[in-house]
């Protein structure tokens, strides 16, 4: 019964299936999934920020947690380029184009319709994580 309601529930909503938040008593350990960031990227950057993450929070920090790092990124970003003036929107947009994020998921730009171009991590649920197995698509673009 459970393998049946975890197959329901990986092939509805596979990204949030493996979750870290879902794992514990669910029967996901060995689940292979891909997404754009991993419990275990061991970069500095993501080092560094799991650390002050869990400091200030108490947890440690997901996808989620990664994703609304990035857009405070990008708005500073913006927001330096055109010195406040949130009126100068063509510049505010062409900085983000020529960015390079600096992100604990791996650094990352902006394709021509404005989604991330990067690496997508093929991943396996240990334990409490999911834990990166390999690279599953290098500097990944929306078509």
């Amino acid at each position: 019964m459970l393998w049946r309601q975890r197959s329901q529930l990986c092939s509805l909503c596979p990204r949030l299936a493996a979750n870290r938040r879902l794992v514990p008593g669910y029967g996901f350990c060995g689940l292979f999934t891909t997404l754009h960031y991993a419990d275990s990227l061991a970069s500095a950057r993501d080092s560094a920020f799991r650390l002050a993450y869990a400091k200030t929070f108490k947890l440690q920090p997901d996808v989620y947690a990664v994703q609304g790092y990035d857009a405070a990124q990008m708005l500073g970003i913006g927001l330096n380029a055109v010195k406040g003036d949130i009126s100068k929107k063509a510049e505010f947009a062409a900085a983000l184009k020529s960015a390079k994020i600096d992100s604990p998921r791996g650094s990352f730009t902006l394709g021509k319709n404005h989604n991330p171009v990067q690496d997508v991590y093929l991943r396996q649920v240990v334990g409490k994580e999911n834990k990166v197995v390999s690279v599953a698509s290098k500097a990944l673009a929306d078509p």
